[in-house]
């Protein structure tokens, strides 16, 4: 059983996204993919630009998934450091 897991800011969500995200599904079609979604912190410390709030960001990937993959129960977890959910 595959698990992929990928990251990142999702702000504004663009094709780059959308792309990686169809890989991710692809991979873990019989698995399981987590996508991590950068902490505030994390995501205004790297950035001189606004950063829209994780609760904004996180609907927006929801609808973005549901639109472009059909798929209503994907798991989010929040990106709090470099390595996320991956190490585990």
């Amino acid at each position: 059983m595959a698990r992929v897991a990928v990251g990142g800011t999702f702000d504004p969500i663009h094709d780059g996204h959308i792309a990686l995200l169809r890989r991710a599904f692809e991979l873990g079609k019989d698995g399981e993919v987590v996508i991590g979604l950068t902490s505030d912190e994390m995501a205004r410390s790297s950035r001189s630009r606004s950063v829209r709030s994780y609760e904004s960001r996180e609907e927006d990937l929801r609808t973005a998934i549901k639109k472009c993959f059909g798929i209503d129960d994907v798991h989010i977890t929040k990106i709090e450091d470099q390595c996320g959910p991956s190490i585990y």
